[in-house]
């Protein structure tokens, strides 16, 4: 299986204009709008657009992607959480952590909210960083791996990563 990927520049909709990027990704065609800033009012402006897009009548609040991406470490010394990545649906945010100017606390009160779903693989893990890295502390979280090793009754999948899991879900569609 292979699949176009193509990356291009977008209007910026938000309202700081010089302090993120907004990048349309496209993959096989399904266009993914993904703002990249370490500026906590970014931040804000793309949660405050989620809650407007998802408010309290929607029935089924959507699944939030998280993950995150620190600098490698190899003493004792570990690196805190250098970009924290969420997605819903089409819209991303790439949030360059340890550059910001400011953790919003809507940041926490959103990874707080129960109506949310946030899932990704070895979501625990990260989901323990951005508590002693940055006190958020995330509240509804599950693993794809779980999910996908109940749903096919494969107990191998807990253990699988990333890429090994997303080549046996496509492979099975």
């Amino acid at each position: 299986m292979t699949c176009g990927v193509s990356i291009r520049d977008l209007p910026n909709i938000f309202r700081d204009l010089d302090i993120q990027e907004v990048y349309g990704v496209s993959v096989d065609n399904e266009e993914i709008e993904t703002v990249v800033t370490k500026s906590g009012s970014s931040v804000e402006s793309w949660i405050e657009w989620i809650y407007n897009e998802y408010d309290d009548d929607y029935v089924n609040h959507p699944t939030v992607g998280l993950d995150v991406y620190w600098k490698p470490s190899f003493g004792t010394h570990r690196n805190p959480v250098a970009i924290l990545q969420l997605c819903v649906d089409r819209r991303c945010l790439i949030f360059q952590i340890i550059h910001a100017d400011e953790v919003p606390e809507c940041l926490d009160e959103f990874v707080k909210d129960t109506n949310y779903r946030f899932v990704g693989v070895g979501i625990q893990s990260d989901v323990d960083k951005l508590g002693s890295d940055y006190n958020l502390c995330v509240e509804k979280v599950f693993d794809l791996r779980d999910l996908a090793a109940e749903k096919y009754g494969r107990k191998d999948l807990k253990n699988d990563g990333l890429m090994k899991l997303s080549d046996f879900l496509l492979d099975i569609g």
